[in-house]
């Protein structure tokens, strides 16, 4: 009999146990530091700027849940050359799933007609979401206006873009 209990005892001491022996659960939502690679449809929206693709990177910092800052390098191609605004983020961080607003600004230089390049500003402003696969792995959707300033005003863009980002 005193064998049962101390097996009793020691089976329900196990089972106490068990869920201070599991790995905690992922962290979607912590701060960090991340790289997104991104292929965008450009569709100018004045009839100045031909329909293209193009490539867009990201490199950021999130903090505080719901808010991050990061640098944007966009390659078009035959359009213009970079663009490289430095954008803030507003996070609605719900787990796996992440929507969030972006806006920003920087140079641009844009090719002209003639083959000169010319450099201006961009006031970028859009959203996205960020979709979890693990949690340093996510797909990402996004959507930005990009308005030309200065010497390149004329040039109004919207993208749509798809890529994968890595939270470190």
């Amino acid at each position: 009999m005193r064998a049962a209990t101390l097996g009793l005892i020691a089976a329900l001491a196990h089972l106490l146990a068990a869920p201070a022996w599991a790995e905690p659960p992922p962290d979607y939502e912590r701060g960090a530091l991340y790289v997104a690679l991104e292929s965008s449809y450009v569709r100018g929206i004045d009839g100045r700027v031909d329909n293209e693709w193009a490539f867009r990177g990201r490199i950021g910092l999130k903090f505080m849940k719901f808010f991050g800052i990061e640098f944007q390098y966009e390659g078009y191609g035959t359009i213009s050359g970079p663009a490289m605004p430095i954008n803030l983020k507003l996070y609605l961080p719900m787990g796996r799933i992440q929507p969030w607003l972006v806006g920003g600004g920087g140079p641009w230089q844009v090719r002209n007609p003639s083959g000169s390049h010319t450099w201006g500003g961009q006031v970028v402003g859009g959203g996205g979401v960020d979709i979890y696969i693990t949690e340093n792995w996510a797909a990402v959707v996004s959507s930005e206006y990009q308005h030309g300033t200065g010497a390149v005003r004329a040039n109004n863009l919207v993208t749509a873009g798809a890529g994968v980002m890595y939270r470190f």
